[in-house]
């Protein structure tokens, strides 16, 4: 769908959207031409970061984590382009670990120094935003490294050309030392490469093993580092693997994003299984039964049901199919037009759990009569 957001200017700019797009993703296209979905288009870039703006529809701000239909935005909506209050107090931090296409995403709030003097302070905001462990995160500003103890901003503010200050957070595993660059997704749905550490990577089974293998050196004109190996993930999209990459770079290798919706979990979970990383798909799991009683529908059980038993979750199973007990009707209603020839095993399963509650409650109705 297409809608138009009014620039600074007043001038409006035709962007292609879908519905599940988040405002942030709106915000990053008429930022950068471009977001994370390949789906989404610009007629003209306003090279406006982030977090200097407000998207406004029907006079109330939007939230940079809801979807343009969770907003009702729809094709043909205007939404309006409003410069937020630039002030010294803040700094904006750009993510190197994080790119849309060749440029570095912001964290898309800016930090207030009200919250804190120093660039400890600054990298602890920024660990608690990113899911990252605060001494994991190096911070610069143009090419100097900023001590923990470092409080004079205003310095910042005047060596700069920018009407603000721009800091830029580095992940220790993401320096020089990455000799690892790992190719996620396709070219129909989206590519992106991610620069690890063979050290950490070989802790994961699925890496361990493709790292074993005769080592592929990437040309430096090819945009990688010199020397690095190569390893492509060509079965997990890009959103997935970007929650596992959290993980990966984890002091566990099992820290995950708090704000995650069951169907991340579920993506997180299976791809926890494709690559041996036992501890995330335990966490996965965990996560998941907590949000079961909230989510599960007689639309999605199924499904779920499906996935557990392909991944061998025998918990996550039993709790759909106690779901399916209660629900038979309504969950078998919701299969009859799904093609389950290619896993009759979990369709029986799911089956026999609907007509069993079904035949004991018929049975204790005869016994009582």
């Amino acid at each position: 769908m297409q809608i138009t957001v009014r620039g600074l200017d007043g001038k409006g700019v035709i962007a292609s959207v879908q519905p599940y797009f988040t405002v942030l993703d709106v915000k990053e296209l008429i930022c950068y031409g471009s977001c994370r979905s390949s789906e989404g288009s610009v007629s003209k870039t306003l090279h406006v970061p982030p977090p200097y703006v407000r998207l406004i529809f029907g006079c109330k701000q939007l939230d940079d984590n809801a979807t343009l239909e969770a907003c009702r935005v729809k094709s043909g909506t205007t939404l309006d382009l409003f410069a937020c209050y630039l002030s010294s107090t803040q700094v904006y931090v750009q993510m190197d670990w994080e790119r849309i296409s060749s440029t570095r995403r912001y964290v898309p709030q800016a930090w207030t120094r009200q919250n804190g003097p120093t660039a400890l302070h600054l990298r602890q905001w920024i660990a608690a935003n990113c899911a990252l462990d605060e001494a994991d995160i190096a911070l610069e500003s143009s090419g100097d490294y900023l001590e923990d103890d470092f409080s004079d901003w205003e310095s910042l503010l005047r060596a700069s050309q920018e009407s603000s200050i721009i800091v830029t957070a580095y992940r220790f595993a993401d320096v020089a030392c990455a000799d690892v660059a790992i190719s996620v997704g396709n070219d129909s749905g989206g590519r992106e490469i991610f620069q690890g550490s063979r050290e950490v990577l070989n802790n994961i089974p699925f890496f361990n093993a493709a790292l074993s293998q005769p080592k592929v050196s990437i040309a430096a004109d090819d945009g990688f580092l010199l020397g690095q190996s190569y390893v492509e993930v060509g079965n997990l999209d890009v959103r997935t693997f970007r929650n596992v990459w959290s993980a990966i770079c984890s002091e566990d290798l099992c820290t995950l994003p708090e704000k995650l919706t069951a169907d991340d979990l579920w993506d997180v979970f299976v791809a926890a299984e494709q690559l041996g990383m036992k501890s995330l798909r335990v966490v996965a799991s965990e996560r998941l039964q907590e949000l079961m009683a909230n989510t599960i529908t007689p639309d999605n059980v199924a499904s779920w049901i499906a996935t557990a038993r392909v991944c061998g979750s025998a918990s996550l199973a039993q709790a759909g199919l106690a779901f399916v007990a209660k629900h038979g009707k309504e969950v078998l209603l919701s299969m009859a037009a799904e093609d389950w020839s290619s896993d009759l095993a979990s369709y029986e399963c799911i089956v026999v759990a609907a007509l069993q509650h079904r035949h004991s409650f018929s049975g204790s109705c005869n016994g009582g009569a």
